[in-house]
């Protein structure tokens, strides 16, 4: 009797040294597998993978879209002119976009902030831009002058654009679809065609003003 409970309890060890090497081995297993998971996580994790999203490309690209070559004085100002009533335009188109957004585009159940006042900063941001842009770009090159002085200008203007723009791209791409995009629809035409921005360029035409002799404004 006393062997046979001998017997057992050795058995019984045996099962739970078993047991124990089982668990060390999974244990193991799984330190493994989380390790080779984290090291092969990007650096920098995108919120939506669906969302072909880098704020770097972006800016690239609308350095590119409307770049100026330096090759005359006239040539270029009247380019920077052009360009900015382009970038204004898609600018503006985007900032409407904003201001009508509704339920599916976002889903309201899943919003913390109340849209109509999300909505109503976007607005007010949109009615006072041009204004704002023109009056910081005047002062910043105040009490200069000479030929080269509208160029400035609507340089200093156009990058207020795209400025903007990469924060309109930023609020959709990045906010909207970015964050939570199985919840939210998005904007079927948050960019504009080229003729929606031709539209807007003709309606939103820049007043040049005086800037060479021959033109009608100096008459």
């Amino acid at each position: 009797m006393k062997q046979s409970k001998q017997i057992f309890f050795m058995i019984l060890e045996q099962k739970w040294n078993f047991l124990f090497l089982a668990l060390l081995v999974v244990g193991a297993v799984v330190v493994s597998m989380v390790y080779k998971s984290d090291r092969n996580e990007p650096a920098c994790p995108v919120s939506d993978p669906n969302v072909d999203w880098n704020i770097v490309e972006i800016a690239k690209n609308y350095e590119k879209e409307f770049y100026c070559e330096n090759t005359s004085n006239v040539g270029q100002t009247e380019c920077l002119i052009e360009n900015l009533d382009r970038a204004s335009a898609v600018r503006e188109w985007k900032q409407k976009k904003l201001e009508i957004l509704k339920h599916p585009e976002i889903n309201t159940y899943n919003l913390v902030p109340v849209l109509s006042d999300e909505i109503d900063k976007i607005k007010r941001w949109r009615n006072n831009f041009e204004n704002s842009r023109d009056e910081g770009c005047i002062a910043k090159y105040v009490f200069r002058g000479g030929s080269g002085l509208p160029g400035l200008i609507a340089r200093c203007e156009l990058d207020y654009e795209i400025s903007a723009l990469r924060t309109l791209d930023w609020i959709y791409y990045e906010t909207i679809k970015g964050n939570h995009n199985s919840y939210n629809q998005g904007i079927s035409n948050f960019e504009p065609t080229e003729e929606d921005i031709e539209k807007i360029m003709l309606s939103n035409k820049t007043e040049r003003g005086c800037v060479w002799a021959d033109d009608e404004a100096c008459e």
